[in-house]
């Protein structure tokens, strides 16, 4: 979930997403993440089976 700031995220098939505060959001564990312009990002990130 993102707390603060925006994340790019992009998928083994090029496929991309475009997460906002107050966004929850679920990718593999072989995906690509960056973040936005200049501002940090705050996520908290969960694993579970």
């Amino acid at each position: 979930m993102v707390i603060f700031g925006v994340v790019i995220t992009e998928r083994e098939d090029a496929t991309t997403g475009r997460y906002f505060a107050g966004d929850a959001y679920a990718v593999s564990s072989s995906h690509e993440a960056w973040v936005l312009g200049d501002q940090s990002i705050v996520t908290f990130e969960f694993a579970g089976t």
